[in-house]
């Protein structure tokens, strides 16, 4: 009698227990994406969301907010939202942190990553690498602020595209160009000339569309889906900055889950991150993007937002593509290089050293 006592008091004990996991995660789990979801950061995140609901049986309910509804507009607030757990997860674009977290601005530094010879075996090199000194540098500072960070993914290397051709720094002079409140993004273009004017993604496409500023800088990613080539009909590849995006969790969230959900999250964050770089960089990397989709069926149907060759689509549509000499890439570089001093110093000596290192190790 005493033995099924026992057993009944272990087994209303592991009952209890489990009702009280359960009862410790929230209903719905909010994810902030700064874009709408035709696009491959969008698309990311969305992947993310599907493939959290599939793997946990439904028991992780994840809501995609696009975008940056809960940020009010406001990108660079961010930080903040995630830090306080108003926000549980975010696929992030952590340039918009710079402000309050200058590390980040090593992707930042005015063409940093895109002077290496392979400027996408750069990148991987210092955001994709699980063995990066510089992604575990990043991802501790992030720990250090209450962010927990599950995978690395892409916006794409951000370009020019103005309503006039950009040749030289001389040609920027008086250019109005929308830029995110990156204090190094403002500075870089004010030393080359141009009036850098802060606005938000949301209000961007019809400051483009109305004239407000004659020119912007974001990757292809973003430049398609959103139609920019109506309004600016030159694009300049300078690819003057890296855009990593990251997939995050508040620490709030985080510490909700046990050790097998936390395996889960991140290996669901991995695959769509690495979704989100595929689509990234379809038609413009030599290959890799576009194959990785392919094989595994998941290239996208709509080819005015996600076209295979990007390229075609914006000369079909009466862009100029401008593909700078390297002589008219160093005169970028060498005219701003007061900014990058300044920064690497903001952003710390011994991380600029890392990713150079780290950078070296695969040209």
């Amino acid at each position: 009698m005493r033995k099924i006592c026992l057993a009944v008091t272990v087994l209303l004990s592991v009952i209890f227990c489990a009702g009280v996991s359960m009862a410790a995660l929230k209903a719905e789990y909010k994810l902030s994406c700064n874009l709408a979801d035709n696009n491959p950061w969008g698309q990311g995140a969305a992947m993310f969301v599907k493939l959290v609901a599939e793997r946990t049986g439904g028991k992780v309910n994840i809501k995609p907010y696009w975008s940056a509804q809960l940020l009010g507009g406001n990108q660079s607030s961010e930080l903040m939202l995630i830090r306080n757990g108003t926000i549980d997860f975010s696929f992030a674009g952590p340039a918009n942190w710079a402000a309050q977290l200058p590390v980040v601005n090593v992707a930042n530094l005015p063409w940093f990553v895109s002077s290496q010879k392979d400027r996408f075996k750069a990148y991987d090199a210092l955001f994709i690498n699980p063995d990066s000194k510089v992604r575990k540098m990043l991802e501790e500072k992030f720990a250090e602020v209450g962010v927990v960070t599950l995978a690395w993914g892409e916006n794409g290397f951000r370009e020019l595209h103005s309503n006039r051709p950009i040749r030289k720094p001389e040609d920027l002079k008086g250019l109005k160009i929308r830029v995110v409140a990156t204090p190094i993004w403002a500075e870089t273009l004010t030393t080359l000339g141009a009036n850098a004017i802060n606005i938000n993604w949301t209000e961007a496409v019809s400051a483009f569309q109305q004239g407000l500023v004659d020119a912007g800088e974001n990757p292809y990613s973003v430049l398609i889906p959103y139609h920019i080539y109506e309004f600016h009909k030159y694009f300049i590849n300078w690819s003057w900055v890296a855009g990593p995006l990251a997939f995050v969790a508040s620490k709030q969230a985080w510490g909700a889950f046990d050790d097998d959900t936390k395996k889960i999250l991140i290996e669901c964050a991995e695959e769509a991150a690495t979704y989100n770089r595929a689509l990234a960089r379809m038609g413009i990397d030599g290959g890799w993007g576009y194959s990785y989709l392919k094989e595994r069926n998941l290239l996208p149907e709509d080819q005015n937002a996600m076209p295979y060759d990007p390229y075609k689509l914006l000369k079909d549509n009466g862009v100029t593509i401008i593909e700078l000499t390297p002589e008219e890439f160093q005169a970028f570089r060498d005219a701003v290089k007061p900014i990058y001093e300044k920064h690497v110093k903001l952003i710390g000596e011994e991380l600029v050293k890392a990713a150079e290192e780290e950078m070296a190790k695969v040209q």
